[in-house]
């Protein structure tokens, strides 16, 4: 579960970090959001098929991260 945990998270990272190039803050937080769950959707539907052991624990995580993970704070100030 841990290695799903941190692939999501440094998926997520990277994504983010090529999104902080984006000058606009409302296109920043579209693209932030829509990255985000759609991250969320591909690892949930991999856990769901592959890893069905550890779906209902890291299906949590996900949600858990993607709760508290607002890219709307990061937003630049135009």
């Amino acid at each position: 579960m841990l290695a799903i945990t941190l692939a999501y998270t440094t998926a997520l990272t990277l994504l983010f970090l090529i999104g902080k190039k984006i000058s606009s803050a409302a296109t920043y937080v579209l693209y932030s959001w829509s990255v985000k769950w759609a991250l969320f959707i591909f690892f949930t539907a991999y856990a769901a098929i592959n890893l069905t052991s550890i779906y209902f624990y890291s299906m949590m995580m996900f949600i858990g991260i993607n709760i508290f993970l607002s890219p709307a704070l990061e937003a630049k100030e135009v």
